[in-house]
């Protein structure tokens, strides 16, 4: 840019020159030539500035839709990974009932076995009985009593053998049902299974187009620069979600945290996640683009899946995607004091759950994020950053 408007002044300067020159010959007609030369040579200059704001333009547009595609492309590799966490969640379950019904089958089995087992051996003496005769043997008694008894017996067999044929076909229909069940869940479990290799290859297709838009934000330096105040713009996005988030608190009844303060608990915090502090709160400046950014936080690098623990109990009072930072979670501890936390992969909290010291929020992930796997983390009062660095426990 700046050597388009060098050439620009260049080519002034020169316009300016042939003026003054022509003013100092006295000949009409001369003076008549040059003038219409310094006219072509005005109009050439005007196309040319035409020409470089058209060209301004346009690598402005590039810059801006290569972005867009960025967040585009990793808002889609979000929504794929949590689409695969939902079919693999689908297929554990699957899994259980497929286990479950098959237990149940095995002991309906073995249940029809001993019946059938027992079956067999009352018919052997079913037709023994037949052959002796069922009134005999009641009549063969040699009193009351034990005519009663015997009768007594035989019913008591009689409505066994009733009972365990009726729990034969009740079995056996059970038997049925469970072989039918466990069909349509295989067969569920085979069409989630085809699904979740779709959002597999989705995720890999999504994250190959990312790291090539990386790459080529890296080498170029104009598209890094609209990189930086792309993530500025989000970070004053976020500013106005967090003031409004605020306000709303503020004037909301029943907002406040029960339990102690977080105010009072400064210097005795846990980190939110184990890793590296690679950027700290407060202005840093990129001395290869010459640009003075501003950190509203604290980013710390750690290992893709490390859990993120909230640092104090509080109420969820945000969770979504924001540009910039990926998945965000915004905790309210009370007193106009909030946490956040970005870049997060798998989420497993929602929208107004009470969380306490040390409940695991999400995993840390890359979401959002331009320079890999990451948390991003700020403490706010009254929406207004505040240096993290205090708060946590010295070592």
């Amino acid at each position: 840019m700046f050597y388009i408007f060098k050439t620009i002044f260049k080519s002034i300067s020169f316009f300016i020159i042939i003026f003054i020159v022509s003013c100092l010959f006295v000949d009409n007609g001369f003076a008549a030539s040059k003038s219409s030369e310094i006219k072509k040579e005005a109009e050439i200059i005007n196309s040319k500035i035409r020409n470089n704001k058209k060209s301004l333009n346009k690598i402005a547009k590039k810059e801006k839709d290569v972005i867009n595609l960025l967040y585009k492309t990793d808002i889609f590799l979000n929504e794929k990974r949590a689409e695969k966490d939902v079919y693999e969640k689908e297929l554990n379950n699957l899994a259980g009932q497929i286990e479950d019904i098959s237990v149940k089958k095995d002991n309906l089995k073995k249940k029809i076995d001993k019946t059938k087992e027992y079956a067999g051996r009352r018919l052997a003496a079913v037709y023994k009985l037949n052959n002796m005769g069922t009134a005999n043997i009641i009549m063969s008694a040699e009193s009351v009593s034990q005519f009663l008894e015997l009768k007594y017996l035989m019913d008591k067999i009689a409505g066994y053998d009733k009972y365990t044929l009726e729990g034969f076909i009740k079995d056996a229909s059970l038997l049925e049902e469970a072989e039918t069940e466990l069909l349509t869940r295989l067969d569920e479990k085979k069409r989630t299974e085809e699904k979740f290799q779709k959002s597999i290859e989705g995720i890999k297709k999504q994250f190959e187009e990312k790291k090539l838009l990386l790459a080529s934000i890296k080498k170029e330096k104009s598209l890094r620069i609209a990189a930086v105040k792309s993530l500025k713009d989000a970070a004053k996005a976020l500013d106005k979600k967090i003031a409004a988030l605020d306000k709303k608190r503020s004037y909301s009844p029943n907002n406040s945290i029960k339990g102690p303060s977080f105010k009072a608990n400064k210097g005795r915090l846990d980190m939110p996640i184990k890793g590296k502090i690679v950027l700290k709160f407060g202005a840093y400046r990129n001395k290869e683009l010459n640009i003075t950014n501003y950190s509203n936080g604290i980013t710390i690098k750690a290992a893709k899946g490390e859990p993120v623990r909230a640092v104090f109990s509080g109420s969820i009072i945000f969770v979504d995607w924001l540009k910039g930072y990926g998945n965000v979670i915004i905790i309210d501890h009370g007193k106009n004091y909030y946490t956040l936390y970005a870049h997060m992969e798998k989420m497993f909290k929602q929208l107004g759950e009470t969380v306490e010291t040390g409940d695991i929020l999400a995993t840390v992930g890359d979401a959002g994020s331009m320079t890999g796997t990451k948390l991003h983390f700020e403490i706010r009062y009254h929406g207004e950053p505040v240096n993290p660095m205090g708060w946590f426990k010295k070592g």
